[in-house]
């Protein structure tokens, strides 16, 4: 048990559940939450993936309501078992639907999910993922250290950051920018 709690998945809106075929054997059921506990002023939505019928993650997101083409704050998690493999291929659909559904305009990462206080995202390497995807940090100084870091690894093809640069890197969040 991972004692998480998602909102969506504790008041979900069942008369209100959409499905995607993202390809690749890969489904989507999402939906958001049920109107008596809406959040004020957070649109809110919750979803699941399956890979031929077996569930393989989660993910939710939120973005201020009545606004579209503003950013969405998106939490993202695949089950250990199915990490590497087709990760990067099922986030970048995920954010084409949302794109595509929900007019984002831009994803924004909460630090937890890069591994602030977070010591699974520093051991999978988390900011690098998203860093790869396009994201990019809106801190100054962690753009600095990420350029730096760069640097190194492009220098000696065996070089990892370190656990805590990734910590240094996982203070502030990142940023993808549709347009």
């Amino acid at each position: 048990m991972l004692f998480r709690s998602l909102y969506g998945f504790l008041y979900p809106d069942g008369a209100n559940v959409f499905h995607a075929d993202l390809g690749r054997g890969m489904d989507f059921y999402f939906f958001g939450v049920a109107r008596k506990w809406k959040l004020a002023q957070r649109e809110y939505c919750a979803g699941m993936y399956f890979k031929n019928g077996v569930p393989v993650g989660y993910v939710e997101v939120l973005w201020p309501r009545q606004k579209k083409g503003g950013r969405m704050e998106v939490g993202f998690n695949l089950y250990y078992t199915f990490r590497q493999g087709e990760t990067a291929w099922l986030y970048t659909r995920l954010l084409k639907l949302f794109h595509e559904r929900f007019h984002a305009g831009s994803f924004f990462i909460d630090p937890y999910q890069l591994g602030h206080e977070n010591d699974e995202a520093i051991e999978s390497g988390s900011f690098w993922f998203y860093y790869k995807l396009g994201f990019r940090p809106e801190s100054p100084e962690v753009a600095r250290l990420a350029r730096r870091e760069l640097q190194k690894i492009a220098a000696d093809p065996g070089y990892r950051t370190r656990p805590a640069m990734l910590r240094k890197l996982a203070v502030a969040p990142v940023v993808y920018n549709c347009g």
